[in-house]
Protein backbone atom coordinates (compact mmCIF):
# COMPACT_ATOMS: atom_id res chain seq x y z
CA UNK A 1 0.00 0.00 0.00
CA UNK A 2 1.16 3.66 -0.35
CA UNK A 3 2.00 5.90 2.34
CA UNK A 4 -1.37 7.63 2.41
CA UNK A 5 -3.06 4.00 3.17
CA UNK A 6 -0.72 1.93 5.29
CA UNK A 7 -0.58 1.47 8.89
CA UNK A 8 -2.72 -0.27 11.44
CA UNK A 9 -6.22 -0.27 11.55
CA UNK A 10 -8.37 0.82 14.51
CA UNK A 11 -10.02 -1.15 16.64
CA UNK A 12 -13.40 0.29 18.45
CA UNK A 13 -14.42 -1.13 21.55
CA UNK A 14 -17.39 -0.54 23.47
CA UNK A 15 -16.29 -1.19 27.15
CA UNK A 16 -12.84 -0.88 26.47
CA UNK A 17 -10.42 1.72 25.51
CA UNK A 18 -9.73 1.52 21.29
CA UNK A 19 -6.58 0.88 19.89
CA UNK A 20 -4.82 0.44 16.63
CA UNK A 21 -4.08 3.16 13.95
CA UNK A 22 -6.16 6.28 13.72
CA UNK A 23 -9.18 7.58 11.75
CA UNK A 24 -7.27 10.01 9.21
CA UNK A 25 -4.26 9.44 8.08
CA UNK A 26 -2.02 11.75 6.31
CA UNK A 27 -4.43 15.26 7.19
CA UNK A 28 -3.31 18.05 5.67
CA UNK A 29 -4.97 21.55 4.11
CA UNK A 30 -3.18 23.30 2.21
CA UNK A 31 -5.05 26.97 0.35
CA UNK A 32 -2.72 29.36 -2.02
CA UNK A 33 -4.80 32.44 -3.51
CA UNK A 34 -3.38 34.96 -5.99
CA UNK A 35 -5.40 38.14 -6.05
CA UNK A 36 -4.39 41.05 -8.34
CA UNK A 37 -6.74 44.16 -8.06
CA UNK A 38 -6.98 47.95 -9.26
CA UNK A 39 -9.05 51.33 -8.87
CA UNK A 40 -8.72 54.04 -10.90
CA UNK A 41 -9.96 57.61 -9.30
CA UNK A 42 -11.40 60.47 -11.43
CA UNK A 43 -12.52 63.99 -9.93
CA UNK A 44 -14.33 66.39 -12.37
CA UNK A 45 -16.32 69.35 -10.66
CA UNK A 46 -18.67 67.84 -7.85
CA UNK A 47 -18.09 64.42 -8.85
CA UNK A 48 -15.68 61.81 -8.24
CA UNK A 49 -15.65 58.64 -9.92
CA UNK A 50 -14.01 55.37 -8.97
CA UNK A 51 -13.61 52.55 -11.34
CA UNK A 52 -11.85 49.26 -10.38
CA UNK A 53 -11.56 45.32 -11.09
CA UNK A 54 -10.08 42.18 -9.04
CA UNK A 55 -9.05 38.44 -9.88
CA UNK A 56 -9.06 36.16 -7.37
CA UNK A 57 -7.78 32.07 -7.86
CA UNK A 58 -7.76 29.68 -5.42
CA UNK A 59 -5.94 26.42 -5.21
CA UNK A 60 -7.56 24.06 -2.23
CA UNK A 61 -4.98 21.11 -1.74
CA UNK A 62 -6.57 19.54 0.94
CA UNK A 63 -5.92 16.02 1.22
CA UNK A 64 -8.16 13.63 3.66
CA UNK A 65 -9.45 10.27 3.71
CA UNK A 66 -11.51 8.76 6.27
CA UNK A 67 -10.30 4.97 7.67
CA UNK A 68 -7.78 5.27 5.06
CA UNK A 69 -5.94 2.12 6.95
CA UNK A 70 -9.08 0.53 7.42
CA UNK A 71 -11.31 0.45 11.06
CA UNK A 72 -13.39 -2.21 12.77
CA UNK A 73 -16.07 -1.95 15.08
CA UNK A 74 -15.75 -5.35 17.60
CA UNK A 75 -19.23 -5.72 19.36
CA UNK A 76 -20.78 -8.72 20.97
CA UNK A 77 -23.25 -10.01 18.05
CA UNK A 78 -20.58 -12.76 16.83
CA UNK A 79 -20.04 -14.73 20.02
CA UNK A 80 -23.54 -14.06 20.97
CA UNK A 81 -26.03 -17.62 21.30
CA UNK A 82 -28.68 -16.40 19.30
CA UNK A 83 -26.12 -13.62 16.66
CA UNK A 84 -27.99 -11.15 19.30
CA UNK A 85 -26.59 -7.32 20.49
CA UNK A 86 -27.75 -8.48 23.91
CA UNK A 87 -25.76 -11.86 24.23
CA UNK A 88 -22.47 -12.52 23.75
CA UNK A 89 -19.26 -10.51 24.47
CA UNK A 90 -16.91 -7.77 22.64
CA UNK A 91 -13.51 -9.15 23.75
CA UNK A 92 -14.76 -12.91 23.30
CA UNK A 93 -15.33 -11.51 19.46
CA UNK A 94 -11.91 -9.67 19.72
CA UNK A 95 -10.54 -12.82 20.55
CA UNK A 96 -12.10 -15.02 17.88
CA UNK A 97 -11.50 -12.33 14.92
CA UNK A 98 -14.37 -11.65 13.91
CA UNK A 99 -16.00 -7.81 14.09
CA UNK A 100 -19.40 -6.88 13.43
CA UNK A 101 -18.50 -4.82 10.76
CA UNK A 102 -15.86 -2.00 9.51
CA UNK A 103 -14.77 0.56 7.55
CA UNK A 104 -12.54 1.46 4.12
CA UNK A 105 -11.91 4.95 2.77
CA UNK A 106 -9.45 5.26 0.06
CA UNK A 107 -8.72 7.99 -2.75
CA UNK A 108 -7.92 7.03 -6.18
CA UNK A 109 -7.50 10.36 -7.86
CA UNK A 110 -6.20 14.21 -7.93
CA UNK A 111 -7.54 15.89 -4.92
CA UNK A 112 -6.71 19.23 -5.55
CA UNK A 113 -9.33 22.14 -6.67
CA UNK A 114 -9.90 24.83 -7.82
CA UNK A 115 -11.82 28.15 -8.53
CA UNK A 116 -12.08 31.92 -9.78
CA UNK A 117 -13.38 34.89 -9.28
CA UNK A 118 -13.86 37.97 -10.75
CA UNK A 119 -15.12 41.63 -10.07
CA UNK A 120 -15.48 44.98 -11.59
CA UNK A 121 -17.49 48.28 -10.09
CA UNK A 122 -17.98 51.74 -10.82
CA UNK A 123 -18.93 54.55 -8.45
CA UNK A 124 -19.87 58.04 -8.41
CA UNK A 125 -19.87 59.97 -5.61
CA UNK A 126 -21.71 63.63 -6.14
CA UNK A 127 -21.93 66.50 -4.07
CA UNK A 128 -25.07 67.57 -5.47
CA UNK A 129 -25.11 70.28 -3.25
CA UNK A 130 -23.72 72.07 0.09
CA UNK A 131 -26.21 70.09 2.22
CA UNK A 132 -26.05 66.35 0.53
CA UNK A 133 -24.40 64.28 -1.22
CA UNK A 134 -25.04 61.05 -3.14
CA UNK A 135 -23.11 57.59 -3.73
CA UNK A 136 -23.90 55.87 -6.83
CA UNK A 137 -22.34 52.73 -7.53
CA UNK A 138 -22.71 49.05 -9.00
CA UNK A 139 -20.67 45.88 -8.80
CA UNK A 140 -20.48 42.26 -11.23
CA UNK A 141 -19.37 39.64 -9.08
CA UNK A 142 -18.57 36.44 -10.86
CA UNK A 143 -17.12 33.45 -9.35
CA UNK A 144 -16.58 29.84 -10.69
CA UNK A 145 -17.42 26.62 -9.38
CA UNK A 146 -14.95 24.38 -7.65
CA UNK A 147 -13.34 22.60 -10.96
CA UNK A 148 -10.33 19.81 -10.55
CA UNK A 149 -7.44 20.45 -12.85
CA UNK A 150 -6.99 16.90 -14.16
CA UNK A 151 -11.02 16.52 -14.22
CA UNK A 152 -11.16 14.19 -11.61
CA UNK A 153 -13.69 15.54 -9.84
CA UNK A 154 -17.98 14.04 -9.76
CA UNK A 155 -21.74 13.94 -8.41
CA UNK A 156 -24.26 12.24 -8.30
CA UNK A 157 -26.85 13.49 -10.19
CA UNK A 158 -30.44 13.39 -8.51
CA UNK A 159 -32.17 14.46 -11.49
CA UNK A 160 -30.80 11.80 -13.72
CA UNK A 161 -29.68 9.20 -11.28
CA UNK A 162 -26.66 8.97 -11.66
CA UNK A 163 -22.77 9.30 -11.55
CA UNK A 164 -21.69 12.30 -13.63
CA UNK A 165 -17.91 12.69 -14.79
CA UNK A 166 -16.21 16.31 -15.08
CA UNK A 167 -15.47 16.07 -18.57
CA UNK A 168 -16.96 13.09 -19.88
CA UNK A 169 -20.40 12.59 -21.63
CA UNK A 170 -20.66 16.39 -22.67
CA UNK A 171 -20.30 17.18 -18.50
CA UNK A 172 -18.54 20.68 -17.77
CA UNK A 173 -15.13 20.45 -16.01
CA UNK A 174 -17.98 22.26 -13.23
CA UNK A 175 -20.40 19.70 -13.38
CA UNK A 176 -22.49 22.23 -12.19
CA UNK A 177 -23.76 25.48 -14.26
CA UNK A 178 -21.92 28.40 -13.18
CA UNK A 179 -23.99 31.75 -11.71
CA UNK A 180 -23.54 34.46 -13.97
CA UNK A 181 -26.11 37.03 -12.82
CA UNK A 182 -24.57 38.41 -9.57
CA UNK A 183 -25.01 42.41 -10.26
CA UNK A 184 -25.30 44.52 -6.78
CA UNK A 185 -26.12 48.22 -6.41
CA UNK A 186 -24.73 50.57 -3.78
CA UNK A 187 -26.46 53.93 -2.70
CA UNK A 188 -25.02 55.72 -0.09
CA UNK A 189 -26.49 59.38 0.97
CA UNK A 190 -25.20 62.11 3.06
CA UNK A 191 -27.35 65.18 4.31
CA UNK A 192 -26.87 67.97 6.91
CA UNK A 193 -30.02 69.80 7.63
CA UNK A 194 -27.71 72.22 10.04
CA UNK A 195 -24.08 72.38 11.39
CA UNK A 196 -24.86 70.08 14.28
CA UNK A 197 -26.96 67.48 12.26
CA UNK A 198 -26.20 65.07 10.07
CA UNK A 199 -28.40 61.99 8.63
CA UNK A 200 -26.62 59.21 7.06
CA UNK A 201 -28.22 56.04 4.95
CA UNK A 202 -27.11 53.45 2.82
CA UNK A 203 -28.14 50.63 1.06
CA UNK A 204 -25.88 47.46 -0.80
CA UNK A 205 -26.49 43.83 -2.16
CA UNK A 206 -23.67 41.67 -1.47
CA UNK A 207 -23.18 38.00 -2.98
CA UNK A 208 -21.24 35.41 -1.45
CA UNK A 209 -18.94 33.05 -3.21
CA UNK A 210 -20.33 30.14 -2.27
CA UNK A 211 -18.09 27.53 -1.94
CA UNK A 212 -19.89 26.14 0.83
CA UNK A 213 -19.99 22.25 0.78
CA UNK A 214 -19.30 22.51 -2.93
CA UNK A 215 -15.78 20.75 -2.28
CA UNK A 216 -17.63 17.54 -0.53
CA UNK A 217 -18.05 16.70 -4.29
CA UNK A 218 -14.56 15.43 -4.30
CA UNK A 219 -15.56 12.34 -1.79
CA UNK A 220 -17.67 11.15 -4.61
CA UNK A 221 -17.00 7.39 -6.50
CA UNK A 222 -14.92 6.34 -8.48
CA UNK A 223 -12.54 9.31 -7.26
CA UNK A 224 -13.23 8.51 -3.59
CA UNK A 225 -14.56 5.75 -1.90
CA UNK A 226 -15.57 5.01 1.24
CA UNK A 227 -17.53 1.39 2.21
CA UNK A 228 -18.89 -0.08 5.39
CA UNK A 229 -17.98 -3.84 5.63
CA UNK A 230 -19.76 -6.50 7.08
CA UNK A 231 -18.41 -10.46 6.36
CA UNK A 232 -15.68 -9.36 3.66
CA UNK A 233 -12.88 -8.06 6.11
CA UNK A 234 -11.69 -10.63 9.26
CA UNK A 235 -8.42 -10.18 11.29
CA UNK A 236 -6.94 -12.82 9.98
CA UNK A 237 -6.61 -11.52 6.48
CA UNK A 238 -3.09 -9.97 4.74
CA UNK A 239 -4.66 -7.07 4.06
CA UNK A 240 -7.95 -5.22 3.54
CA UNK A 241 -10.42 -6.69 0.32
CA UNK A 242 -10.37 -4.38 -2.61
CA UNK A 243 -12.96 -1.64 -2.86
CA UNK A 244 -16.08 -2.55 -5.11
CA UNK A 245 -15.70 -0.54 -8.05
CA UNK A 246 -18.60 2.20 -8.82
CA UNK A 247 -20.51 2.17 -11.82
CA UNK A 248 -22.83 4.94 -13.04
CA UNK A 249 -25.27 3.84 -10.35
CA UNK A 250 -22.89 3.80 -7.30
CA UNK A 251 -24.54 0.86 -4.81
CA UNK A 252 -23.40 1.01 -1.48
CA UNK A 253 -21.82 4.17 -1.78
CA UNK A 254 -22.79 7.77 0.12
CA UNK A 255 -22.05 10.43 -2.00
CA UNK A 256 -22.29 14.19 -2.45
CA UNK A 257 -24.29 16.39 -4.95
CA UNK A 258 -24.91 20.00 -6.00
CA UNK A 259 -28.44 21.73 -7.16
CA UNK A 260 -26.78 22.05 -10.96
CA UNK A 261 -28.48 25.00 -11.16
CA UNK A 262 -27.50 26.74 -7.40
CA UNK A 263 -27.62 30.37 -7.46
CA UNK A 264 -25.33 32.16 -5.04
CA UNK A 265 -26.68 33.34 -2.22
CA UNK A 266 -27.20 37.33 -1.33
CA UNK A 267 -27.75 39.42 1.61
CA UNK A 268 -28.96 43.04 1.27
CA UNK A 269 -27.82 45.68 4.02
CA UNK A 270 -29.24 48.94 4.64
CA UNK A 271 -29.04 51.39 7.30
CA UNK A 272 -29.95 55.16 8.52
CA UNK A 273 -28.22 57.15 10.80
CA UNK A 274 -28.86 60.58 12.21
CA UNK A 275 -26.28 62.22 14.08
CA UNK A 276 -26.35 65.30 16.77
CA UNK A 277 -23.91 67.13 18.51
CA UNK A 278 -25.52 68.15 21.86
CA UNK A 279 -24.50 70.91 24.70
CA UNK A 280 -21.46 69.92 26.65
CA UNK A 281 -19.56 69.00 23.74
CA UNK A 282 -21.74 65.54 23.39
CA UNK A 283 -21.45 63.77 19.86
CA UNK A 284 -25.33 61.72 19.94
CA UNK A 285 -26.16 58.85 16.82
CA UNK A 286 -29.00 56.87 16.67
CA UNK A 287 -29.15 54.15 13.95
CA UNK A 288 -31.29 51.98 12.31
CA UNK A 289 -29.13 48.72 10.48
CA UNK A 290 -30.86 45.55 9.27
CA UNK A 291 -29.93 43.00 6.72
CA UNK A 292 -31.75 40.08 4.66
CA UNK A 293 -29.91 37.03 3.52
CA UNK A 294 -31.35 34.73 1.01
CA UNK A 295 -30.95 31.34 -0.88
CA UNK A 296 -28.02 30.85 1.78
CA UNK A 297 -26.63 27.01 1.31
CA UNK A 298 -27.75 24.10 3.33
CA UNK A 299 -26.94 20.41 2.77
CA UNK A 300 -30.11 17.54 3.04
CA UNK A 301 -29.96 14.20 2.31
CA UNK A 302 -32.52 13.76 -0.39
CA UNK A 303 -32.34 10.33 -0.47
CA UNK A 304 -34.44 9.68 2.94
CA UNK A 305 -37.96 7.44 3.35
CA UNK A 306 -40.58 9.49 3.96
CA UNK A 307 -42.99 9.60 6.91
CA UNK A 308 -46.05 8.81 4.56
CA UNK A 309 -43.90 5.47 3.93
CA UNK A 310 -42.90 6.61 0.29
CA UNK A 311 -39.72 4.83 0.04
CA UNK A 312 -36.08 6.65 -0.17
CA UNK A 313 -35.60 7.37 -4.10
CA UNK A 314 -32.32 6.05 -4.42
CA UNK A 315 -32.36 2.32 -3.12
CA UNK A 316 -29.42 0.89 -2.57
CA UNK A 317 -27.33 3.80 -1.90
CA UNK A 318 -26.53 5.66 1.06
CA UNK A 319 -27.17 9.12 1.60
CA UNK A 320 -27.13 11.58 -1.09
CA UNK A 321 -25.88 14.85 0.68
CA UNK A 322 -27.33 17.68 -1.73
CA UNK A 323 -26.44 21.14 -1.57
CA UNK A 324 -29.51 23.32 -2.13
CA UNK A 325 -30.18 27.23 -1.68
CA UNK A 326 -32.85 27.10 0.54
CA UNK A 327 -32.01 29.30 3.42
CA UNK A 328 -33.22 32.69 4.55
CA UNK A 329 -32.34 35.34 7.20
CA UNK A 330 -33.20 38.34 8.63
CA UNK A 331 -31.12 41.10 11.26
CA UNK A 332 -32.83 44.11 12.44
CA UNK A 333 -30.85 46.11 15.00
CA UNK A 334 -31.18 49.88 16.85
CA UNK A 335 -27.96 51.18 17.99
CA UNK A 336 -26.97 53.79 19.87
CA UNK A 337 -24.02 55.91 20.42
CA UNK A 338 -22.98 58.67 22.68
CA UNK A 339 -19.09 60.32 22.76
CA UNK A 340 -17.21 62.83 24.41
CA UNK A 341 -14.14 64.20 23.53
CA UNK A 342 -11.59 65.61 25.93
CA UNK A 343 -8.55 67.80 26.18
CA UNK A 344 -5.41 65.89 26.10
CA UNK A 345 -6.23 62.83 24.43
CA UNK A 346 -8.79 61.37 26.76
CA UNK A 347 -12.01 59.65 24.86
CA UNK A 348 -15.55 58.64 26.04
CA UNK A 349 -17.49 56.39 24.28
CA UNK A 350 -20.95 54.25 25.32
CA UNK A 351 -23.21 52.37 22.90
CA UNK A 352 -25.86 50.50 23.31
CA UNK A 353 -27.96 47.78 20.74
CA UNK A 354 -30.84 46.19 20.37
CA UNK A 355 -31.40 43.47 17.94
CA UNK A 356 -33.36 40.59 16.72
CA UNK A 357 -32.23 37.86 14.20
Amino acid sequence: LDDKSSGLPILYLDSYTNFGGDDWKTLYFRNTFWQFNDTLTYSTGRHTFKLGAEYRRRKEDDYFAVFPAGSFYVGNYDTSFEMSWWQGHEMASLLMGYPSYSFLGRRFGNHVLEDRQYAAFVQDDWKVGSKLTLNLGLRYDYGTPFFSPTNELSMFDVDQGRILIAGEDGVSRYIVNPDKNNLATRLGAVYQPDPKTTVRGGFGVFYTPETAKRDDLRHNPPFYRQAVLYDQWTFSDPAPPALPEPSDYPTGYDTYSVDRNLRNGYSLQYSIAVQRELPGGLLFEAAYVGSGSNRLPFVVDVNQAQSDGTPAPFPGIGKVQTVQAIGDGDYHSGQFKLERRFRQGLFMLATYTWSKS
